[in-house]
């Protein structure tokens, strides 16, 4: 017999919605970040700035995903 997956009918979990719009805010957050970082440095990669032009927001995302896993761990308790 075939499985059945969730029933489409069913209306959607509401931190999908709010995970959705603070994944949204950090695309927008990193594109800015970077948008700064060239516009001071006028696209010179060998200003000193423009070596965070990945690294900020590499940290800011790891550290989102941890935050974020602290949050989900403690709402269980």
């Amino acid at each position: 017999m075939a499985e059945e997956g969730p029933d489409p009918e069913a209306p959607e979990a509401p931190q999908a919605g709010r995970r959705f719009q603070w994944i949204q805010i950090a695309y927008a957050v990193t594109a800015g970040w970077m948008l700064l970082v060239l516009a001071v440095t006028n696209a010179d990669p060998g200003h000193p700035f423009f070596e965070y032009i990945f690294r900020v927001p590499l940290a800011a995302w790891i550290g989102g995903a941890v935050i974020a896993w602290i949050v989900r761990v403690q709402g269980r308790r």
